[in-house]
C-alpha cells in the first residue's frame, strides 16, 4: 500500500461514517477495511502512517523553534 492507497482507504472510511469529522469512527472503519487486506498491505499501511506522523512531528518541531526564535527577538 502506498500513500495514495492509504488516503483512499481513509476517504472510504470517512464516506461510510455517519459524521466524517468523528476521528474515532473513521479510524474504526478504516481499521475494519484494512483488516480485509493482506498482511503485507497492512504493514505497508502502517509504514505510511509512521512516515506521515514523522513528517508531522518534524514540522511541529520546526514551527515551535520558529515561534521561539520570533518571540525572543521581540
Amino acid at each position: 500500500m502506498n500513500q495514495k492507497q492509504f488516503w483512499q482507504l481513509i476517504e472510504a472510511a470517512r464516506n461510510q461514517a455517519s459524521n466524517p469529522d468523528d476521528g474515532e469512527d473513521v479510524a474504526r472503519r478504516a481499521t475494519s477495511q484494512l483488516a480485509t487486506h493482506s498482511a503485507e498491505e497492512i504493514v505497508a499501511a502502517q509504514q505510511v502512517l509512521w512516515d506521515l506522523r514523522g513528517r508531522i512531528s518534524t514540522e511541529h518541531d520546526r514551527l515551535i523553534s520558529a515561534g521561539q526564535a520570533w518571540s525572543s527577538s521581540e
